[in-house]
């Protein structure tokens, strides 16, 4: 049975969405991410089965793409070796089968949260991923975005000169909202510390993002409250010292 072990370094795509399914792959070691256009699906490490779909559909193309997390081993498989692996590897069906079923879980657990949101909250932005170290904002840019975080595996960095101030990693939780209220420049950076997946939303949609999300009403008039304060102890301090 021919079968050829492939590598790939971190960041590059094993097989495109849309692409002829020319291979199945076996992943014997690190890590890939499944994706959907710009929308990552799942991670999966060893020992997963990748592309079989796509040698099943009418159209035989793969269902998503798959790109190399950490450096990635696996075995490819030309498609039309499928029936005899199975045959003469009954090992190799029992691994297929036991990854799509979990692939399949997955994308049921992704289907239903994403018909709740569509249901249930209003949504009008993007939804971007940012990979370790890359910056979401900076301090002193003129941007007026807002972002609620869906995932963030190792949290966001918040950092004002130099300093860090805290790390945010709660799903649901907002940030960024500031500059879409007071039209300022940005008062902090925030820095993906790990893989984050954000809702991006347009500083212009405030008004109804508050209407689906109360709870950001409240983080903003607190967040204005404390600056509040803070300007009125620094006026009274500069009155004492004057005096």
């Amino acid at each position: 049975m021919k079968q050829n072990i492939v590598t790939y370094p971190s960041g590059e795509s094993v097989f495109i969405q849309g692409a002829r399914a020319e291979s199945v792959y076996h992943l014997l070691g690190g890590r890939v991410s499944l994706w959907d256009g710009k929308e990552k699906l799942m991670e999966l490490e060893p020992i997963h089965i990748l592309g079989l779909e796509g040698c099943y559909n009418p159209g035989l193309c793969y269902p998503y793409s798959v790109r190399a997390e950490t450096e990635t081993r696996l075995i490819a498989y030309g498609h039309e070796q499928i029936p005899e692996i199975f045959y003469q590897t009954p090992q190799l069906g029992r691994i297929s089968l036991e990854s799509l079923a979990q692939q399949l879980e997955r994308h049921r657990e992704l289907l239903k949260k994403r018909c709740l949101a569509e249901e249930g909250t209003f949504f009008a932005g993007d939804i971007q991923t940012f990979g370790p170290g890359e910056y979401v904002l900076k301090e002193d840019e003129d941007t007026s975005e807002m972002y609620r975080i869906i995932s963030a595996s190792e949290g966001l960095e918040v950092s004002k000169k130099g300093k860090v101030l805290a790390v945010i990693a709660q799903p649901g939780e907002f940030f960024g909202e500031m500059a879409a209220v007071s039209k300022a420049p940005r008062t902090a950076s925030v820095r993906s510390l790990g893989e984050s997946v954000l809702e991006v939303y347009p500083g212009d949609i405030l008004p109804r993002v508050l209407e689906d999300y109360p709870e950001m009403a409240m983080r903003i008039i607190t967040a204005l409250s404390e600056r509040l304060a803070e300007a009125n102890q620094l006026l009274a301090g500069n009155g004492s010292s004057e005096e």
